[in-house]
């Protein structure tokens, strides 16, 4: 059961997202293919279940230093002295 593997690939061709579960009946063709809708109910149901991105916590990161970037630009561009209630953590 460790074996498997899950890999998934969109296919232009067929407008779908295409699940290939790998150690299990090991064919070209895709295990399941599911719609967009289907595939964000299932990307919706394991965010439920508390599956997050690997790289969540970098871009989360990386997002508030681009907000904090875009603050000092915007109150140096205005010409504004920065409020003390706008602090950088």
């Amino acid at each position: 059961m460790n074996n498997i593997r899950v890999l998934a690939q969109r296919n232009l061709v067929w407008q779908s997202i295409d699940l290939y579960i790998r150690g299990v009946g090991e064919g070209s063709d895709p295990t399941i293919r599911l719609t967009d809708e289907q595939a964000q109910a299932l990307l919706d149901q394991l965010v439920a279940c508390g599956f997050r991105p690997t790289d969540s916590a970098g871009q989360l990161e990386a997002t508030k230093d681009h907000l904090e970037d875009m603050r000092v630009l915007a109150f140096h561009a205005l010409g504004v002295v920065r409020p003390e209630w706008v602090t950088s953590e």
